[in-house]
């Protein structure tokens, strides 16, 4: 398994994938767009967008924005293909940006997860996220 920098390239799957994985669907009737994936991709003094691959086979995908001058990263998506599940993807994954945060000498890694995606509640508690007080997630379209 090869973990590496997503490129322009990448962003028709990405984008197939995001838009098609309801874990990754907060808001009903919510879509990612082009646009979005292609800005957080090209923009790496402000996104990290990892890609873990097999074979040249795109298997997974970790989304973060960097708040450098506040000193932490949000971690926004994370993504494996169903068949390479349970095979240390997402923690290979998860591996490599945190390296990159602590590279960058950010304090901490924040993130959501939804109430009802309880296996990835648990894989983040794993890893020693501490879980915060529930809060409900609002958005307005404007």
């Amino acid at each position: 398994m090869k973990i590496r920098k997503a490129r322009i390239s990448d962003s028709e799957e990405i984008l197939s994938i995001l838009n098609s994985t309801p874990e990754l669907l907060g808001v009903a009737g919510h879509s990612y767009t082009k646009e979005l994936v292609d800005a957080t991709i090209k923009n790496s003094e402000r996104n990290i967008f990892l890609i873990a691959e097999e074979k040249n086979e795109m298997i997974g995908f970790l989304m973060a924005e960097l708040w450098k001058e506040k000193k932490y990263s949000f971690f926004m998506d994370l993504f494996v293909k169903k068949e390479f599940r349970e095979k240390g993807v997402a923690s290979k994954l998860e591996e490599e940006y945190e390296k990159t945060c602590k590279r960058l000498e950010l304090r901490s890694i924040i993130g959501l997860v939804l109430v009802d995606n309880k296996k990835m509640q648990k894989w983040v508690e794993k890893r020693g996220y501490m879980r915060g007080n529930k809060m409900y997630y609002y958005e307005k379209r404007v």
